[in-house]
């Protein structure tokens, strides 16, 4: 099965909403919101900015970093080590594999889980070097989106994303596949399971919506 690539030629917005949905496609509605959100707040912020601004000696080193890539570096990286930390535990020290399906709440199971695919176990016949490439490029994307911002909680999204997609990518490197440890269940429903990486991504992609929907709209009504 091959990775389904877009028909007409998009811009970079635009390719960072499609790599989310390919990459990350439990959150493809919610990420797409978020993408449409930060196009729309550029687009204005576009119209009021002057022009000799954009010609300024800073202006071609904010394409690699800006003034929050830095916090958003760091917390990509925490985001990366606890994830690794938490599966490094429940593989080999905890043993989930052999220990099976563990109830730790009425609501949550500890199992074991290996997904060749993305999410909802989609294009399991992708190489897992291919899916680790792709991430790393949708993570690279995000960088340079990284760099074009000054909010410190689109710093936070954005690392907590970064993290998430580089731990899973670490997966796919060393194990052949994501691994997920946690199910939620109720009322006779499970849903999928995921792992701490998962989390860390709809934790940004929740933070990139609040940054569009609430702060941004906060700031333009209270803007002269």
């Amino acid at each position: 099965m091959n990775i389904a690539l877009p028909k007409q030629r998009l811009n970079v917005d635009e390719f960072l909403a499609w790599s989310l949905q390919q990459e990350m496609g439990k959150f493809e509605l919610i990420a797409g919101m978020v993408i449409m959100q930060q196009s729309e707040r550029r687009a204005q912020m576009g119209q009021n900015m002057n022009t000799k601004d954009d010609r300024s000696a800073d202006a071609p080193r904010r394409w690699l970093w800006g003034p929050v890539s830095g916090l958003g570096l760091l917390v990509m990286l925490a985001t990366v080590a606890v994830d690794q930390a938490d599966k490094w535990w429940m593989l080999l020290v905890y043993d989930i594999k052999t220990r099976g399906r563990v109830s730790v709440l009425p609501f949550l199971d500890l199992v074991y889980a290996k997904n060749t695919g993305v999410s909802y176990g989609l294009l399991v016949g992708i190489g897992q070097n291919a899916l680790a490439g792709f991430a790393a490029a949708v993570v690279l994307s995000m960088a340079w989106w990284l760099a074009r911002n000054t909010s410190r909680l689109v710093a936070w999204g954005l690392g907590f994303i970064m993290g998430g997609a580089l731990g899973n990518a670490i997966d796919r490197i060393t194990m052949g596949g994501v691994a997920d440890f946690f199910q939620l269940h109720a009322f006779g429903y499970s849903w999928y399971v995921f792992n701490i990486a998962d989390t860390a991504i709809v934790a940004g992609v929740i933070l990139l919506l609040y940054d569009s929907l609430v702060v941004s709209r906060k700031s333009a009504a209270n803007s002269p």
